[in-house]
């Protein structure tokens, strides 16, 4: 009994000892127990990826189109949404399933119905530790002009021949003006 006295108190001794060496605090409780106080870690913010996104207009409806740089991945993303003139206008990618799936890669897209003339569109990234970094920001020109083509019947064939087109039909609008032409050739 006495050789178990004396080995807690000589570990006891070098536990004080060594924590007043260090700079560390003389644990609390009594002899022989010890305490352990519990660490929380939040996770470090991710940087965004490095995209290159662009924005077109397609038939009337402004696209965000991701056209170079990283993927975006799961891993590392809550989600990715876009705003219009400040206001949440939809989501690209999230964990639901009503949203495009990851990875956003080369070539993937997503349409804005809701940006017009004048508006200000941003994608703008959520990473897993809750961090935001905009991608990318459009301005929607006041002056831009929308050309539609469209072709009626055109019928093509192999090895480099041409194709016959029986109406052409373009419509230009700009500002203030709208051209119409038809061509018909058989």
């Amino acid at each position: 009994m006495e050789r178990r006295t004396f080995i807690e108190s000589a570990t006891s001794a070098s536990a004080l000892l060594l924590a007043g060496c260090l700079g560390g605090s003389v644990p609390s409780g009594s002899e022989g127990e010890s305490t352990t106080e519990a660490t929380t870690t939040t996770p470090e913010p991710t940087p965004a990826p490095e995209s290159d996104i662009v924005f077109r207009t397609e038939s009337g409806v402004l696209r965000a189109v991701h056209m170079g740089g990283d993927e975006i991945e799961a891993e590392s993303t809550t989600e990715v949404y876009v705003t219009v003139d400040g206001e949440r206008a939809l989501t690209w990618v999230d964990e639901s399933e009503e949203t495009q799936s990851y990875p956003i890669s080369v070539g993937n897209y997503v349409e804005i119905p809701s940006a017009e003339v004048g508006s200000t569109v941003e994608v703008v990234w959520v990473g897993a530790a809750g961090n935001e970094e905009v991608l990318a920001t459009h301005e929607v020109p006041a002056a831009e002009t929308a050309t539609e083509t469209t072709t009626a019947a055109d019928e093509t064939t192999t090895a480099n021949e041409t194709t016959t087109t029986t109406t052409n039909e373009t419509a230009t609008t700009t500002e203030a003006t709208t051209t119409a032409a038809t061509n018909e050739s058989a």
